[in-house]
Parts: C-alpha cells; structure tokens; sequence
C-alpha cells in the first residue's frame, strides 16, 4: 500500500510540476518495487522534463521496457516527449511498441493507434525515409478520425508519392 501511496503522489507531482518531489516519491517506490515499469516510466519522463540527463533517461527506459509497462498512454507520452527532443531512434521504439501493444490486444487500445501509425510516418519522413513513411501514413488513414487530419494526410502522401517518383526515395 505504501508502494501504490508513492507512486500516485510522485505521478500528481509530476502532473503539478513539483518535479523534484515526484523524482523523490518515484525514486522512493523504486526502492520497494524496481520490477514496475510505470515507476521507470515516470523516472524516465522525469528525466527527460530535465533536458541534460540523457543517461537517466536511458537507464529508466531501457528498465521500463524490461518491465513490460502496461499504460500506453504513458508509454505514448514518452514517445512523444523523445519526438519532440529529437530522439526520433528511441521515439521509433516506443511507438512500434504501441503498435505491438494495439495487435496483442486484438486491436482494442483505447488511444487512436491512427495518431500513432502517422507520428511514427512523421519521425520517417522527417529523416526522409519516404518508403516508410509511406507505409505508415497510408496505415494511419485506415485508424484516422476526422476529414481535416485524413486530408492533411492525403496531401503529404501525395507529396511523398512525388518525391519517390522524382527520385527522392529511401
């Protein structure tokens, strides 16, 4: 009980932005249990609002991924939080997990895999890898809600249709 007491106050610090108090109940649930992947997932947001500590953060995902971590919405979140610093290898990793997650579970994640399938396109075609990137976007079309995003889809696509037959193709 005193393991779940720390895990829910350092997550509500973490929500609230009093990082070094959730660093500390985090790190202190660790201690009573070092097999939760939700614990090293926080840990590795933690580490990554920081900027500077790579290390940690590498440290707390690669654990976290040892754990099997069940909550794809945190897992998403640190994907995304990777995307945004680019750290597009490790983001890659962690979306094509969700993906996994969303086949193991008969396709029944609750968050929209189509956002996923094109977040990932995005992280391929900014490194222009234009055959996956392709790959990914026509998925997310399949998933996607919302004429606006399937349209804005529709253009890249056509876009990188082009560059392909223009010779841009990796």
């Amino acid at each position: 009980l005193f393991q779940l007491l720390l895990i829910l106050l350092g997550i509500a610090c973490f929500r609230t932005h009093e990082y070094k108090e959730g660093e500390q109940a985090l790190t202190q649930a660790n201690i009573y249990d070092p097999l939760n992947g939700e614990v090293w997932g926080y840990l590795a947001l933690l580490a990554l609002h920081d900027g500077g500590r790579m290390v940690q953060a590498h440290q707390a995902l690669r654990e976290m991924l040892k754990c099997e971590l069940k909550n794809n919405d945190l897992l998403e979140e640190i994907a995304d939080k990777l995307s945004s610093i680019n750290k597009t290898e490790l983001a890659e990793t962690l979306y094509k997990k969700l993906l996994d997650n969303w086949q193991a579970n008969n396709n029944s994640l609750q968050n929209n895999i189509g956002v996923v399938y094109s977040k990932l396109a995005k992280i391929y075609h900014t490194e222009e890898r234009l055959l996956e990137a392709r790959l990914y976007y026509t998925e997310a079309l399949k998933f996607l809600e919302g004429e606006a995003e399937r349209e804005r889809i529709e253009i890249i696509l056509n876009d990188i249709r082009n560059a392909i037959e223009s010779g841009g193709m990796q």
